[in-house]
């Protein structure tokens, strides 16, 4: 399955380290670019219902915008009022030969990628604050270790050794996760996290949401 990831806000840091320092660019067999952009607009679109369209989607007031093409699929990420939504459409033949053609990550290009996309009819919506955990959910991780948690499919993005609280993403939203136990300070250099395997949870709280353009097919 091929995926290629983009957010709106990087997309203008890599468009000011391109004119400074010229571009830097790497990929994989499974292509995956990611970035954010600051892309606001006089919008008219005030609930879910008005998105009919992949224009409709761009239209929406959120600066933290997710963007990916798995196969055929266009996907958008955005929040919306209270709540994340996951929108896709297909993209015709024609359409998806004229995207994999161009790079996300050339503002022109990009230009030329939403005008391609923007008619297309949505598809399918999702409402991912259904993955949420709920305080009964969060409430039986207390106690759990940090092996249990890892062997669940949470993944540690980041961490605060000061304050032992730890950047976890599951389900597609990050949550701030604090373990008992102590690390220290002469040993930060060398942390390793699967230090956190013998930790106990002492608190969980959803913080954000994390890359939520993965679908399944």
């Amino acid at each position: 399955m091929k995926k290629t990831v983009i957010s709106l806000f990087m997309i203008i840091c890599l468009a000011l380290t391109v004119s400074a320092c010229g571009n830097n660019e790497s990929g994989t067999a499974k292509s995956k670019k990611k970035a954010k952009t600051n892309r606001t607009t006089a919008s008219s679109i005030a609930s879910i219902d008005d998105v009919k369209t992949m224009g409709d989607a761009f239209a929406v007031e959120d600066d933290q915008k997710q963007f990916a093409i798995i196969d055929k699929f266009y996907i958008c990420v955005f929040k919306l009022g209270d709540n994340y939504y996951r929108v896709r459409t297909i993209m015709p033949k024609d359409v998806e030969k004229k995207v994999s053609e161009l790079d996300f990550t050339e503002e022109n290009e990009r230009k030329k990628i939403d005008g391609l996309v923007s008619p297309l009819a949505i598809e399918k919506i999702e409402n991912l604050n259904e993955n949420i955990l709920d305080d009964e959910a969060i409430k039986g991780l207390i106690g759990k270790s940090g092996k249990d948690l890892i062997d669940s499919g949470w993944i540690c993005t980041g961490y605060n050794l000061d304050d032992m609280v730890f950047s976890m993403e599951y389900n597609c939203f990050q949550y701030d996760v604090v373990f008992d136990g102590k690390i220290d300070e002469s040993h930060y250099d060398d942390f390793d996290e699967s230090e956190i395997e013998s930790m106990k949870v002492k608190s969980v709280t959803c913080s954000d949401i994390g890359d939520a353009t993965n679908i399944e097919e």
